[in-house]
């Protein structure tokens, strides 16, 4: 019986690292994990929209209103230096970081603005 328990902490604890966890945004630096890795990302800079089902982007994110969203992104065509500023590339390797607009499920909700970019935290 004490084997069985042990057996079934290990796989839970083997489990539970190898799923990704909801992001963690702070101000303006939102964190990853997957099991006992994470990652961070500040959430202004270039950014590559993802539309091929097939590829994963680093975030899926939904538009909402602005009451209700975790980010204000205002699009710019120079270079982003403030959080929530966002610049549109079209390469991958250009970005510094890629998201995907969805309906559901996302990481986090943002709104688009045209002055006071930042996060809602």
């Amino acid at each position: 019986m004490k084997k069985l328990i042990i057996l079934l902490l290990i796989s839970f604890t083997v489990l539970y690292s190898a799923q990704a966890q909801h992001p963690l945004i702070n101000d303006c630096e939102v964190t990853l994990s997957f099991g006992f890795q994470s990652s961070s990302f500040k959430l202004y800079g270039d950014v590559k929209v993802i539309t091929n089902p097939k590829v994963r982007a680093d975030f899926d994110v939904r538009v909402v209103d602005i009451r209700y969203a975790d980010m204000y992104v205002m699009v710019v065509n120079t270079n982003p230096k403030k959080c929530g500023e966002w610049r549109w590339v079209t390469s991958e390797k250009d970005a510094d970081f890629t998201i995907r607009f969805v309906d559901k499920q996302e990481d986090f909700t943002i709104s688009f603005v045209t002055d006071n970019p930042g996060s809602r935290y």
